[in-house]
C-alpha cells in the first residue's frame, strides 16, 4: 500500500437549494444540540466505500461525521447533532465523487441524551462478544483501552468504522495512537538489546547522487539514539556534526570490520524511528536463513518529526519477487546479513552516484537470483520516514539486467509509478483445456464462448463445455451446433450440481498440459489474455494464475483474495473503479497472493491431479480458497495477474444464496474452511495486519495493533 492520503480532498460545493430539500435527512437549522437515532438503507451500497452525515454549523461551517454501514448498506447509528445545524444530508465519504447517496428507507429520531448513551454503552459491551476478530481477548482489551482514554461517545463512533462499509479512518488521528503504543511497547525492547546492538549491528549511511546536507543530518541525527555504531559512507561530501560519534570510511574497511554481524543501510534522507534497529535486530534473533530484512515506512519532509503525522504511510506485502521487480516496494533501508553485505561490496565502490533506490533495488535482485524466499523478511512495523522522491524509471537498466540472468522475457510498460509494469511472457506454448461448466442460460455460456472464439490469439487451446443436466430445448439446440466447432467438446455430467465434482470430471478427460478452470457468466476483454496467464505460469515455483475480473458495470470484481482472519476470503478492491488500483498502487502489477477465484483460474494438469483437484466436499463455495492454499502449502505460489482480463458477469447462471438450503450449505462450507486452515488465526502474508480486511481496500483498521507479536513481526 502505497503513500496513503492523510485526507480526503474537500469539495467547497454545498447544494442547499429547495429542489434537493427532499433528500434532505433534516432541513434545520436545529434549535438545541441533540442526539438522533439513525435508521437507513442505502439503495446502491455497492457504490461507496462509505458514507456521511454532511451539514452546515452555525457558523456556517460544512462538517462531516462517519457513519457506518453493513455490507448491504444498513446504518443503525446514534449520532450528534450541534444547535445550528442545517442542510443534514448523508453523501459519500469521498467527496470528491459524483456518486449520489439514495437511500430506499429512511428514519430519523430525536431521543433524550440518557437514552443515546445507554444504547451506546449496550453497542460497546456487545461489540466485545465479536467472533470475527482473530484473538478476542486482545479485541477486548483494545476496545476497553479506547474506553478509558477517550470515553464512550469516542469509542462507539469508533466501534462504527469497524462495518464493512465506512469511511476511511484518518491517517493524522491513526498514526499519533500507532506510534505512541509502538514506543510504550519497544521501550523495554530497546534496553533489553541495548549491549547486543552495540557490539553486533552497525549502521551504514550510504550516498547517493541527490543528496543533500539537510538530508544527510536529518539522517544522522536519527541514527543516533539507535544504541548502533554509525559507519558513513566516504563519498558523502557533508561534514558530520560535532555531537554525533561516526566513522567515515570505505565500504570496504566496513567489511574487514570483524566484530558485526548485521548492517542496516540507509540512503541519505531516510530517518530512522527510534525503535528501528531494535526491532530489525529482534527479527533476526534465531533466523539463521534470514539475509536481508525490511520493513513498512512512512513519508515527510527533512523537517518532519517521526512523531508527527506522516504525509503517508507503506505498508506492505510479504516478499514478492514479481511486485519488487516493477516497484521497488521493499524500499532502501534493510537490514542485512554480513556475508551478504561483503558478496555484494562492490556496489558501494561505484564513482559514479546514482539514486538512492538503485542500490537497495540491485541488491534485492540480484539475493533473489541466489537465495530462497526464507531469505527475506518482513517487519511489519513502519521503522523509517522517507523524505525524498524516487525516480524509478532509472532503474530500469537494472531490471534489464536482472531478467536476462534469470532468463525471463516480458513486456515493460512505462509508468510514472513503477520500475515498469511486466506482462511476462514465455516461449512454452502448451496446449490448453478450458473447462466451463454451465446449465441451461444458453445466452450466457454463448456469449462466454463466443468471446473466447472471437477474440483469443493463442492457437493451441480447447474449450470442454460440461453440461450439467440443461434441459430448455434452446440449451440443447445451441449444443448440437456448438458441438461441430472444432476447437469445443461437450460432456454431459449428469449428477447433482457440484462444482467441485464437475471440474475434476471435466480434468480428467482434458488433453492439455494447462487446464483453465472458467466460469460460463465470464467474457474475454483482452486478447492475449491466456498469454499473460501461461507466462505467469512458466514463472518458477508457480502452481497456479489468476486473473483481473471485472463486473458488467467496469468495477473490479476480483484482484486476487485476502484469506481471512474476519472472513474466509475477500475479493481485494471488489466494487472499486479501475482508477483506484492506480491510486493506491495495488492490483495493478502482476504479484502473488494467497488466493484467486477459480471463475478464471490456470494451473498445470498435473499438478492439478496430485493435489486431488477442487475438494468435493465444498460443492460451491471455497473450492478456489481451499486449493490454492493446497498449493500453497505444496510450496508453490499462487500469482495474480491483470493482465488477463474478462468481464464476470456473477452467478448469472448459478443465482444467489437466497434460500434456506443454501444458506446452510453455505454456512458448512464456511465451517469446513475454518476447521480445515483455522481461518481466525490465518494472516494474510500479502495482506498487512494493521490494513482493514473486511472489504480488502487497503485501508486503514479503525483499532490499530497494540500489542506487538515478535514472532508474527
Amino acid at each position: 500500500m502505497n503513500n496513503m492520503d492523510r485526507e480526503p480532498q474537500l469539495t467547497s460545493w454545498v447544494d442547499t437549494s429547495d429542489d434537493d430539500e427532499k433528500d434532505l435527512l433534516i432541513k434545520g437549522p436545529l434549535m438545541r444540540s441533540s442526539y438522533y437515532w439513525l435508521a437507513l438503507s442505502i439503495a446502491d451500497p455497492w457504490l461507496h466505500q462509505g458514507v456521511v452525515i454532511e451539514f452546515i454549523n452555525g457558523d456556517g461551517d460544512r462538517q462531516y461525521l462517519p457513519l457506518g454501514a453493513s455490507l448491504h448498506g444498513i446504518v443503525k447509528q446514534w449520532v450528534a447533532l450541534p444547535c445550528g445545524a442545517r442542510a443534514i444530508r448523508i453523501r459519500d465519504c469521498d467527496l470528491n465523487s459524483r456518486a449520489k447517496v439514495v437511500l430506499s428507507e429512511k428514519r430519523v429520531k430525536r431521543a433524550r441524551t440518557i437514552w443515546s448513551l445507554g444504547y451506546q454503552a449496550c453497542s460497546l459491551l456487545l461489540s466485545l462478544r465479536r467472533h470475527d476478530v482473530p484473538d478476542q481477548k486482545v479485541w477486548i482489551q483494545q476496545v476497553l483501552n479506547r474506553w478509558r482514554r477517550t470515553g464512550l461517545g469516542e469509542t462507539y463512533q469508533q466501534l462504527q468504522l469497524c462495518k464493512a462499509r465506512s469511511p476511511t479512518v484518518p491517517l493524522e488521528s491513526w498514526w499519533p495512537e500507532h506510534y505512541a503504543q509502538t514506543v510504550s511497547q519497544t521501550a523495554a525492547l530497546k534496553t533489553k538489546l541495548s549491549n547486543k546492538i552495540r557490539n553486533q549491528i552497525v549502521v551504514w549511511i550510504f550516498a547517493s547522487g541527490d543528496m543533500t546536507q539537510d538530508g544527510f543530518v536529518a539522517t544522522l541525527e536519527s541514527c543516533k539514539s539507535q544504541d548502533a555504531e554509525i559507519w558513513i559512507d566516504s563519498r558523502i561530501p557533508f561534514a558530520t556534526p560535532g555531537h554525533i560519534s561516526a566513522r567515515v570510511a570505505t565500504i570496504d574497511m566496513l567489511c574487514d570490520e570483524p566484530r558485526w554481524t548485521w548492517c542496516l543501510i540507509v540512503p541519505v534522507g531516510a530517518k530512522l524511528l527510534p525503535y528501528a534497529v531494535a526491532c530489525f535486530y529482534q527479527a533476526s534473533v534465531n533466523q539463521s536463513r534470514l539475509k536481508v530484512i525490511y520493513s513498512d515506512h512512512i513519508h515527510g519532509g527533512v523537517t518532519s518529526s517521526v512523531e508527527s503525522t506522516p504525509n503517508g504511510i507503506n505498508l506492505k506485502p510479504d516478499w514478492c519477487l514479481e511486485r519488487q521487480r516493477a516497484a521497488h516496494y521493499c524500499g532502501d533501508v534493510l537490514f542485512v546479513d554480513r556475508l551478504v553485505l561483503a558478496k555484494y561490496r562492490a556496489l558501494w565502490s561505484e564513482k559514479k552516484l546514482m539514486n538512492r533506490a538503485y542500490i537497495p533495488y540491485t541488491l534485492l535482485l540480484a539475493m533473489s537470483e541466489n537465495h530462497l524466499v526464507d531469505a527475506f523478511h518482513h517487519v511489519r512495523l513502519p521503522l523509517w520516514l522517507q523524505t525524498y522522491t524516487h525516480q524509478l524509471s532509472e532503474l530500469n537498466t537494472v531490471l534489464t539486467t536482472h531478467l536476462y540472468r534469470c532468463g525471463i522475457s516480458a513486456e515493460r510498460i512505462a509508468s510514472d509509478d513503477y520500475v515498469a509494469k511486466l506482462n511476462y511472457a514465455s516461449a512454452w506454448q502448451p496446449l490448453i483445456s478450458i473447462i466451463i461448466p454451465f446449465r441451461d442460460n444458453a445466452a450466457i455460456t454463448q456469449q462466454c464462448i463466443d468471446s473466447i472464439l472471437g477474440l483469443t490469439e493463442y492457437a493451441e487451446y480447447e474449450i470442454l463445455l460440461v453440461d450439467n443436466q440443461s434441459v430448455e430445448p434452446e440449451t440443447l439446440t445451441w449444443l448440437q451446433d456448438i458441438d461441430k466447432n472444432p476447437k469445443v467438446s461437450v460432456l454431459h455430467y449428469n449428477k447433482a450440481f457440484n462444482f467441485s465434482a464437475i471440474n475434476n470430471f471435466a480434468v480428467e478427460h482434458a488433453r492439455g498440459e494447462v487446464v483453465v478452470l472458467l466460469n460460463n457468466d465470464t467474457q474475454v476483454i483482452e486478447k492475449n489474455w491466456i498469454e499473460a496467464m501461461v507466462g505467469c505460469l512458466a514463472l518458477p515455483a508457480v502452481g497456479i494464475v489468476g486473473a483481473q475480473l471485472l463486473f458488467s458495470n467496469g468495477l473490479i470484481q476480483h484482484a486476487g483474495c485476502v484469506v481471512g482472519p474476519q472472513q474466509v476470503a475477500t475479493h481485494r478492491l471488489a466494487f472499486h473503479p479501475l482508477e483506484a488500483v492506480e491510486k493506491c498502487q495495488e492490483g495493478a502489477l502482476v504479484q502473488e497472493v494467497s488466493a484467486v477465484t477459480a471463475a478464471c483460474l490456470a494451473m498445470r494438469k498435473s499438478l492439478y491431479q496430485s493435489l486431488g483437484g477442487l475438494n468435493e466436499q465444498l460443492t460451491v463455495a471455497f473450492n478456489d480458497v481451499d486449493l490454492c492454499l493446497r498449493v500453497r502449502e505444496s510450496g508453490l505460489r499462487v500469482v495474480y495477474t491483470p493482465f488477463a482480463q474478462l468481464y464476470h458477469h456473477e452467478s448469472l447462471s448459478r443465482g444467489k444464496d437466497n434460500t434456506p438450503e443454501k444458506r446452510r450449505r453455505a454456512a458448512q462450507e464456511v465451517e469446513f474452511m475454518h476447521q480445515r486452515w483455522s481461518i481466525k488465526g490465518y494472516q494474510d502474508p500479502f495482506y498487512h495486519p494493521m490494513l482493514d480486511a473486511r472489504l480488502a481496500n487497503f485501508t486503514l483498521n479503525p483499532f490499530p495493533q497494540e500489542a506487538i507479536d515478535w514472532s508474527q513481526v
